[in-house]
Order: C-alpha cells, then sequence, then structure tokens
C-alpha cells in the first residue's frame, strides 16, 4: 500500500499551527512571568523553547501538534518509520536558520510540487494519515513505538529465512538422497 502525500493546504495549515502554538508558549511564558525578577532570563528561556520546539517538534512522534491536527506525519525515506529527532533538526533547519529566505525557498518548493529542500537533506517525506489504511485506517501509526514495528519485522524475515533455509535442506536432502542411493548400488 502506498502513503499518499497530503495536499500544500495541510502542510501549510500544519505549518502555521506549530508557529501559533509556538507564539503562544512564549506569550503566556512572558505574561505569566510580568514584572519577576528573572523575567528577561526566564524570556530567553522561552525563546529557546519555541525553537527547540520549531525545529524537533515532529521528531519524537513524526507529529508535531499542527501535523496531528492535520493527520499529516513525517517520515524516514530510508526506513518508512517516524522521522527520527536528528532528521525532524535537519528538516527544519533550513526554514529557521535562514529565515525568511529559507521560508520563502521551502514555500516555493512546496508550491512546484516537489519535496521540500529540508526533507531532501533529512530524507524525510511528509505523508497523509488519513484515509490510507483499510477501513480508513492510518496506514502507519507515528505513535507506535519502532521497537514494535522492528520486532514484528525482524520476526517476520527470520521465520522467511527460516522457510528458506529449511526448502534448500530439503532439496539438498532429497538430491543427496537419490545421490546415495545410487552411489550404493554401484
Amino acid at each position: 500500500m502506498a502513503l499518499s502525500s497530503p495536499s500544500i493546504g495541510r502542510r501549510v495549515a500544519a505549518r502555521f499551527l506549530d508557529m501559533l502554538v509556538a507564539l503562544l508558549l512564549v506569550l503566556c511564558t512572558n505574561v505569566a512571568f510580568i514584572g519577576h525578577q528573572q523575567a528577561d532570563a526566564i524570556s530567553m528561556l522561552t525563546l529557546l523553547l519555541f525553537i527547540l520546539y520549531l525545529l524537533f517538534g515532529e521528531g519524537l512522534t513524526g507529529q508535531s501538534i499542527g501535523k496531528k491536527i492535520m493527520g499529516i506525519a513525517v517520515i524516514s525515506t530510508k526506513t518508512g518509520m517516524r522521522a527520527h529527532p536528528l532528521q525532524s533538526l535537519g528538516r527544519n533547519f533550513f526554514i529557521y536558520f535562514f529565515f525568511p529566505i529559507g521560508f520563502l525557498i521551502e514555500l516555493i518548493s512546496l508550491l512546484m510540487s516537489g519535496p521540500r529542500i529540508g526533507d531532501l537533506i533529512a530524507n524525510t517525506r511528509v505523508v497523509d494519515l488519513r484515509h490510507t489504511g483499510h477501513n480508513n485506517e492510518p496506514a502507519i501509526s507515528p505513535l507506535t513505538p519502532d521497537l514494535e514495528r522492528d520486532s514484528s519485522s525482524a520476526t517476520n524475515a527470520w521465520i522467511a529465512t527460516s522457510k528458506a533455509n529449511t526448502s534448500q535442506l530439503k532439496g539438498q536432502e532429497s538430491q543427496g538422497g537419490e545421490h546415495d542411493n545410487t552411489a550404493g548400488r554401484t
């Protein structure tokens, strides 16, 4: 089953929601600590959290808050599993480090229906989780631990290898047995 890409509108809406979440975090924290002796330090910490959320927001589950709401997720093109935190950093670094030029370049690449530069750098892809599986179930669940998927894949690979080895041994036994019987007759 092939995973489809979400519409540009849903991707842009997810990014907008993520920016909104990050800005609300900064705003609420700054309002809560107005007049506090350490207000400047708290503002700097909040700014750091803002940046970390934007860079690593989808790195733990494959989905940021905006992506979760929009029903999309980031997966690794190499493994097909949710993106690793370093991949999240790689795909978002270009946008924010070179802001606003990086943001505009990424938006143009999206509008041209191509992969984002960040996705090319990080070997990631954004996929649509809505209506991609059987009975409208998601084709992947970014919230499912990788260990479960890895172990089931490893188990399936082990079973397939065991069956192949068993078939190969049976084939060798039948060939070897016939050869031995022929040799015994001479």
